[in-house]
């Protein structure tokens, strides 16, 4: 049980990068797409929310 607390320590500060970067891509397109979305007019929401 210990061991694979340290195996799983050791593989995030290895890759602790990695998994920075992937979050940072995932939340910046979040933002963007809610930006987007606010600014399509009613008529584009109705098409993006029925198809």
């Amino acid at each position: 049980m210990n061991n694979n607390r340290a195996v799983f320590i050791q593989h995030m500060r290895e890759y602790a990068t990695i998994y920075l970067f992937m979050v940072i891509l995932f939340l910046t397109g979040i933002i963007f797409g809610a930006i987007i979305v606010n600014s399509m007019n009613f008529v584009q929401k109705q098409d993006l929310f029925f198809t």
